[in-house]
């Protein structure tokens, strides 16, 4: 793993304690709900292209607006994709494409932790052959909340950066 990938599940750890959420699935909707300043609302976007947005306010709070015509996973990982943004650069100060990469990468962490998917494989993995593969997957992407194109992205990611995890 990367040092800066490293630093950023450190950041996303401690937002996860700050925000008082330990145990999965995690929530990303009962995230905006405890946080004051943050209003989340769901709008139909026009565009396809356009999943959420996150807009700082004119009263100091933010706005997390999501695509009602997108699933409620999918959604799921667009909410805490914004609320990445909103923690970690609310103010910008940092490329687009570096910002997009750490809130891409943190909404990853945060709804599907590394450790966590790490424990779960390694319980299932005398069992991942042929159909089971299929069925592991489609299992942990519901435990954890989110589609099954979130869960291999991450369990792609979580392979690339272990070098050899082999499930």
């Amino acid at each position: 793993m990367t040092p800066k990938l490293a630093a950023l599940y450190r950041r996303v750890d401690e937002l996860r304690r700050l925000w008082r959420v330990s145990m999965c699935p995690i929530d990303p909707f009962l995230i905006c709900d405890g946080l004051p300043d943050v209003t989340l609302r769901e709008f139909p976007f026009a565009s396809t292209n356009m999943n959420a947005s996150l807009v700082a306010c004119e009263d100091g709070g933010y706005l997390i607006t999501l695509n009602s015509r997108r699933t409620l996973r999918e959604q799921a990982f667009d909410c805490a994709h914004e609320l990445m943004h909103y923690a970690l650069h609310p103010r910008g100060g940092i490329s687009d494409s570096e910002c997009e990469w750490q809130a891409d990468q943190g909404a990853l962490e945060l709804l599907i932790p590394r450790d966590v998917l790490l424990h779960r494989i390694d319980l299932c993995r005398p069992a991942l052959t042929g159909s089971n593969r299929r069925r592991f997957l489609s299992a942990q992407a519901n435990f954890f909340g989110v589609t099954e194109a979130v869960f291999r992205r991450r369990l792609e990611q979580v392979h690339s950066e272990s070098r050899g995890l082999h499930w």
